[in-house]
């Protein structure tokens, strides 16, 4: 699952081009933000994105270590590191070369960062999407309209 994902930059002498979508992080940011512990010797980051499956993870994106049923993602935040992670969220120290936020709830302490980054884009408009059928279909006919109109869009994916 992504949760911040690129947009889609349309310029007018060409294609459009994925251009990910900055936020950047310092040390005493996150803490603030999350309520959590900044560990690791980088002060400050700049992540694109955030990954709850390690599968997904892109370049620069946080990893949320979440604790399911079946898997704990503490156990595949070394793999997500080895794919780009950029900063990793979890519920202890990981030792790993990338600053860890250790937070007492993970799945919080990501809606606390995406609500942030969601109040820095001031200047953007946001249109949602509700209903019982038909959902996806539409977003992709709006999403290819605002884009095709010469609009940066933010869609997710599927």
């Amino acid at each position: 699952m992504s949760l911040m994902t690129p947009s889609i930059d349309r310029s007018p002498d060409g294609p459009p081009e994925r251009q990910p979508a900055a936020f950047p992080l310092t040390a005493g940011e996150a803490e603030a933000i999350t309520g959590g512990k900044w560990h690791g010797s980088t002060r400050d980051v700049t992540v694109h994105g955030a990954a709850l499956d390690s599968r997904t993870v892109t370049a620069g994106c946080i990893f949320a270590c979440i604790r399911g049923e079946r898997v704990d993602g503490h156990d595949f935040a070394a793999g997500a590191v080895g794919d780009g992670a950029a900063l990793v969220l979890a519920t202890r120290p990981l030792g790993l070369p990338v600053p860890v936020v250790v937070v007492s709830d993970v799945a919080a302490a990501l809606l606390a960062l995406a609500s942030r980054f969601r109040q820095r884009l001031t200047s953007t408009r946001w249109l949602a999407i509700c209903g019982a059928n038909g959902k996806t279909t539409t977003k992709a006919l709006l999403s290819a309209a605002c884009a095709g109109s010469g609009l940066i869009v933010h869609a997710t994916r599927g």
